[in-house]
Formats: C-alpha cells, structure tokens, sequence
C-alpha cells in the first residue's frame, strides 16, 4: 500500500528519478552547488537535500558472491518487487525486516538471521513479522549462517553452517552498512564530537540551502520522524528563501 502511494505521487507530480546515479561529490559554485554522478558533473542546483540513510554502502557477507549469480544475489531493498520467486532475506535488522515482509506478499520468502531471536527491530516491524509468519507467509530460520553460496541450475544453492542446504532464486542481503561520513565530511559538512552531522532545528547544514533529511538527520527516530523531517525541509525553503 505504501509503496502504490509513493508511485502515485511519482506519477501525480511527474517527478524526475534518476537510476544508477551515483552522487560521488557536490561542489559549491557561484550559480549554486554543482552535482557529480560518477565523477562527472551533472546537476547545478539551488537546493540540495540528501536523504541517504545512515549506510552509505552495504556491507558484504564474508563469503564471495560467484559473478554468475550477479543478477540473483544483491545487497540492498528490491527496486522493483519480483513475483512468484522462493527467495532468501538475509539479515536481523530493521531493513530485513521491511524487505521480508514487503517480498513475502506475491513470493515464498525465507528470513536467514544467525541470531536465536530479533533484538535491533522496531516494535512495528517485529509486529509485522510475526504477523506475516502466522499468516504462513514468512519462514523464519533464525540461528542460522551462511557458509557459502555457489550457483545451481539457474538458481542458487546456499550452505549453512550447520550442514543444511536449500535452492533459492533470489537472495537480499540487508546487512547494514558503513556511514556515509566520509561523503558528507568531503563536501564540507561538520560534524559534532558524538560524530552526529551538524543541522539547524531545520534540518539545514552549515552549507547554505543544503538539508539533511531522513535518518542521517536523526540521532534517534522513527520512520515517521524521518518522513516529518523532509516537510520541516520543504517548509524551511519556501519561508526562508522563497517567500517574497
């Protein structure tokens, strides 16, 4: 149901997504902040507002991912939700969570966890999970760890490391991942001695007319507070610079 309304507001407001555009540097010019993809400069912008998340790149299973499983296997959220698929969600947090339980609606999915019982959940997703699996919808196998994964028949053969073994056709790795730190650090964004970027109760950074919505902007929050912060953003705009 979310996911239809964030389309319909695509749709409604036509509004311009970019795939596979890697912001890697936002440099400050005379006609406003110039954006690279890819090392390449793009965009110029007036207003820029950044919104990704507190894992600026996912984390990796120890284990290496075979180059023929390279479009089964990946390591961030689904773009685009497949159907009818037996597939593997890996991990115990709060985005494991959200994929397992989004996946499971049109999927036979499975939730791999190597601990005995979820502690980083929110109590919403948790809710949601033990919902699903009442439901038959989700499979939990928790205490379980991947050995190694090797490709099979089109599909993916993965090891525990308990001795069992089972076919999957996709795997989600949500595995958490590094902070983006080092991006913010590099376009000349500050940060306190807790190493929390430094915002304005408007969410706006040191740099003027650049924001920081979402998770990166909070110190600790839910996914309402994270949604809220983006209206604080767009408000803050049109009061402080846009009003004549």
């Amino acid at each position: 149901e979310f996911l239809k309304r964030i389309e319909d507001w695509i749709n409604k407001w036509k509004l311009d997504i970019r795939l596979n555009s890697e912001v890697t540097e936002i440099k400050k010019t005379k006609e406003g902040y110039e954006i690279f993809v890819k090392d390449k400069p793009e965009y110029l912008a007036e207003f820029v507002i950044i919104a990704i998340g507190i894992f600026g790149k996912p984390n990796k299973p120890s284990y290496p991912i075979p180059e023929e499983l390279k479009d089964k296997v990946f390591l961030e959220p689904p773009v685009e939700i497949p159907e009818n698929k037996k597939i593997l969600v890996v991990g115990g947090g709060n985005t494991a969570a959200e994929v397992a339980c989004c996946l499971c609606e049109v999927n036979d999915v499975y939730l791999s966890y190597r601990r005995p019982q979820f502690f980083r959940i929110n109590e919403i997703n948790l809710k949601n999970l033990e919902e699903k699996e009442k439901q038959g919808k989700l499979k939990f196998l928790m205490a379980t760890d991947i050995e190694k994964i090797e490709p099979y028949n089109e599909k993916i053969k993965v090891y525990f490391k308990d001795g069992k073994e089972d076919i999957y056709d996709l795997i989600y790795y949500c595995l958490g991942g590094t902070t983006p730190e080092n991006f913010l650090r590099r376009i000349g964004i500050p940060f306190d001695e807790k190493g929390n970027p430094l915002i304005d109760e408007f969410f706006e950074t040191s740099l003027p007319k650049v924001f920081l919505v979402g998770d990166i902007a909070l110190k600790q929050g839910s996914i309402m507070k994270a949604f809220n912060s983006a209206h604080i953003v767009i408000k803050r705009i049109k009061e402080k610079y846009l009003s004549a």
